[in-house]
Order: C-alpha cells, then sequence, then structure tokens
C-alpha cells in the first residue's frame, strides 16, 4: 500500500517531541523513547541520530533506502500544552521585525542555515532525502531545501506540517522557479493562528497546500489556538485521507502507529 507522503510522515513529527522521554528505564540511555519506537516500526533500520541545533531539535532516521531529516517546532521543557503555548510565543518573538531584506525572516533563515550545515552530510550517503518539519521545524525545513537546491543541486521531497509563512514575496517566487514548491507541501488546519500569521502579508507560505478539514474536539474547538494542536493535525488527517478518498488505508495507518498526541 503506497501512502501519500503527507500520511506517512506525520508520525514521525509527532515523535520528534518524545525527545526527552524515557521508554525503557532500564537501559543505559534516558531519553530512548524515540529510537525505541522507530526501531519497533523499522526493524532494518540503519541509524538514528538526534542533533540539538542550537535551540531547536532535529533528528536522522536512515533506512535501507531513503532518508528521513524530521525538525521539532520550538522547543519547551513543559510537557502538554505547554508546548503549544512555547510554540506560540517563540514564532512571533522570531517574525519581527516586521520587514526583512532578505527572502526570508532573518531568524528562519539562521537557524535553517544552522540546520542545512550540520545534516548536509548525509547527502553524501546517496539516498533519497525525506526533509519534514512541523510549526517552527517548517521554517527550518524550507531552508534546508533552499540550501539544498543552492549548494548541492538537489530538491527533497519536503512536507510542512502547520507551517508559519517564512519567506518575502520574493523568495517565495525564487522558491517556485527553482522548483523547489513542486516537491514540497504545506498542510495546514482551518483557524490555525501560526498558519494564518502572515504579518499583514508581507511573508508567504511556499509548497502545494493542502487544507485539512475542520474536525470538532476539546481541543480542536478552542479558538484560533486549536487548530495548531497535534490531535486536530492527526484528527484532520484522518478525515482526509477516509472521507475524502485521498488516501485509502491512510486513517488505519495513522490509528496503527504509536504516536503522540502532545496538545
Amino acid at each position: 500500500m503506497k501512502l501519500h507522503p503527507i500520511i506517512e510522515y506525520w508520525p514521525y513529527v509527532m515523535l520528534a517531541a518524545r525527545y526527552q522521554y524515557d521508554l525503557d528505564p532500564t537501559n543505559d540511555k534516558p531519553n530512548d523513547y524515540i529510537e525505541t519506537v522507530l526501531r519497533r516500526w523499522h526493524p532494518n533500520l540503519v541509524q538514528y541520530r538526534p542533533y540539538f541545533i542550537g535551540d531547536a531539535f532535529s533528528y536522522v532516521l536512515e533506512l535501507p533506502d531513503k532518508i528521513l531529516i524530521v525538525h521539532l517546532g520550538t522547543r519547551n521543557n513543559k510537557e502538554m500544552c505547554g508546548n503549544f503555548t512555547g510554540a506560540i510565543g517563540g514564532f512571533f518573538l522570531n517574525v519581527l521585525p516586521f520587514r526583512e531584506k532578505s527572502e526570508c525572516n532573518s531568524s528562519f533563515w539562521k537557524a535553517g542555515c544552522e540546520t542545512f550545515d550540520i545534516l548536509k552530510r548525509f547527502w553524501l550517503t546517496k539516498k533519497p532525502i525525506i526533509n519534514i518539519g512541523h510549526s517552527r521545524g517548517c521554517t527550518r525545513a524550507v531552508v534546508f531545501a533552499i540550501r539544498s537546491m543552492q549548494t548541492i543541486g538537489q530538491k527533497p521531497l519536503t512536507v510542512q506540517y502547520a507551517p508559519p509563512p517564512p519567506l518575502t514575496a520574493k523568495g517565495a517566487k525564487n522558491y517556485l522557479k527553482s522548483g523547489l514548491n513542486e516537491c514540497t507541501y504545506a498542510v495546514k488546519s482551518p483557524n490555525d493562528i501560526v498558519v494564518n500569521a502572515s504579518m499583514f502579508g508581507f511573508y508567504h507560505h511556499v509548497g502545494c497546500e493542502v487544507m485539512l478539514p475542520d474536525v470538532p474536539g476539546q481541543v480542536a474547538d478552542f479558538p484560533l489556538v486549536g487548530g495548531h494542536a497535534y490531535s486536530t493535525i492527526t484528527e484532520g488527517l484522518k478525515v482526509w485521507a477516509r472521507e475524502y478518498a485521498r488516501c485509502p488505508g491512510g486513517a488505519e495507518y495513522l490509528e496503527s502507529r504509536e504516536f503522540v498526541e502532545v496538545c
């Protein structure tokens, strides 16, 4: 069964939020949750590597046929909704000042370049790279894709979940001209304050837009902020896969994965 990329890679993004969790207290790895679950999903796993890059977290999963590079959004030491409020606050801190001379928000560009400089060596494996992010992690994914194209001439499949708009109009136009837009997805939920925070239209989204259906729920019904929750995206993806017949078996796949609902 071939899954649509936005369905297939969502569990890996949610898993990134467990970077501080210990699944097996009997071993000598105090933060083994991600690796343990990945090995259950992929017994043929080649390697797993976590990276703390400045104030950001990414992990690399190498499989026999591809490499997944997964970018967490704003890091926050508090659990549950603390992660969400931290992401919102961190986002608005990083979109100031309103106007940038470059093609990308300067904070986003710096974080993305740092990520690329550390992880670019994985292109040497000659395997396809899947470049995935959530929230502020999407901006690092977009810059990773841009830098990959500029310096290596490679275009990774890039999937953004609940992305803030990272590029100026000029930057978005160049992203389209480079051919990156056709291998990039932007998955959005209705009433998501991060997705809709365009700073008066100065910043723009990139990629093929996938607008998820509105779903009811305790968290999803919170005005503005509910659309940014992990659980809202999960339920939206299930409905998108099942009711819209976009991805047969996609909802069942999501339900079969051990994924984390952060908020």
